[in-house]
Order: structure tokens, then C-alpha cells, then sequence
């Protein structure tokens, strides 16, 4: 089945191009907000053409979008870690739709193994700067979700890659591709399952 979305499309030349040559770019942010607005009602529209089903959201780093489900709208933020999301604050970078339980299902949150690869290990302490990452991680969330009375799933990190796989330098951090030894990583992972 598909399904069409009409909407007009706007003047890419005036939103895009003449911007380029200007220092003000409030053309430029108005087009990204009409994209992203354009890709939030492309979903409810589609999910709703099916029934009434109502959209989810998954928002997190580039692995978000291996917990596309039907009618999830995938917010990916490659090379966010958790650290950086909860600095952003998660509830500014989620829709306001998103947090209303009459207009979504539900939201998964998908950060962490970025923290895990390349930062935690750095740390003087690793399991205490676990600790203090997820205590930061679960007060946001318990807030937002007490807030809005939505539903939110944190998805905890991957095991451990099969380090002998090769990963796109755009995966590699400060020259490598992981930081600290496999053993200490997926201890770290552990923990976190546990936490």
C-alpha cells in the first residue's frame, strides 16, 4: 500500500542557495524546520491512513535506527553520545507530539554506545562515571515521563563489536576506533544492563 503526502513544496533557490551568500541564515533554519515539520506529519498522516495507528518516536545515535518499528519517526543523531544528549536536555530535542500519549505510542531512546566505545574508558574511574552518567540519564527520563505521562523505553547499548571488523573512520575517535580494552568495555556494558 502507499500512501501520498501532497503538500506544496517550497522555493529551494530562496531557502537554500541565496542563503549561502548571506551571514544571516534565518532562511536556511526556516527550511530545516519545514523539513523536519514535513517528516513529523509525513508519519502521523501515514500512520493514521492505516487505521488511526498513532506514530512513535526513536530518537537517539546512529544505531536509533535499528529500532524502526512500523510508523516510527527515527530522530538520528550520529556521533551524539549520551553525555552530549543529556547536556542538549532530551526533551528539547524530542517533538512536543511526541510526549503526548493521545498522539504517539511511545518513546524509545537509543544513546550510549558511543559513551562506551570511546569515552568511558578515558575516565579515571569508568564504572563511577557509568554510574554518574546513568544516574544524570534516569532523572531526565523519569522527569519527562512523569511530566508528560508518555511512555519511555531506554534501549541499552550494543554488546561489544568484533573488534577485527572494520569500522568507517566516521566511528573513530581521536585516531582510533575504540578506546580501552574489549574486557573493560563490555564490562562496562554489563554494568549498564544491571544498573
Amino acid at each position: 500500500r502507499v500512501v501520498s503526502l501532497e503538500r506544496p513544496l517550497p522555493d529551494y533557490n530562496e531557502l537554500v542557495v541565496k542563503p549561502r551568500f548571506h551571514q544571516d541564515l534565518t532562511e536556511f533554519t526556516e527550511l530545516t524546520g519545514l523539513v523536519r515539520e514535513v517528516s513529523l506529519e509525513s508519519v502521523v498522516r501515514a500512520a493514521a491512513a492505516e487505521g488511526g495507528a498513532k506514530p512513535s518516536v526513536v530518537l537517539g545515535d546512529s544505531h536509533a535506527a535499528s529500532h524502526y518499528v512500523r510508523h516510527s519517526l527515527i530522530l538520528r543523531h550520529d556521533a551524539l553520545t549520551l553525555y552530549g544528549a543529556l547536556e542538549r536536555r532530551l526533551e528539547k530535542m524530542l517533538p512536543a507530539w511526541s510526549l503526548d500519549p493521545d498522539q504517539c505510542s511511545g518513546v524509545k531512546l537509543v544513546f550510549g554506545n558511543i559513551d562506551v566505545r570511546h569515552h568511558l574508558c578515558r575516565q579515571d574511574d569508568p564504572k563511577a562515571a557509568l554510574k554518574s552518567l546513568l544516574d544524570a540519564y534516569h532523572a531526565q527520563v523519569d522527569d519527562l515521563a512523569r511530566s508528560s505521562g508518555q511512555e519511555l523505553t531506554i534501549v541499552t547499548p550494543l554488546p561489544i563489536e568484533f573488534e577485527a571488523r572494520r569500522l568507517p573512520k566516521t566511528g573513530w575517535y581521536k585516531g582510533a576506533p575504540f578506546y580501552g580494552s574489549r574486557e573493560d568495555r563490555l564490562d562496562l556494558v554489563r554494568d549498564w544492563w544491571e544498573w
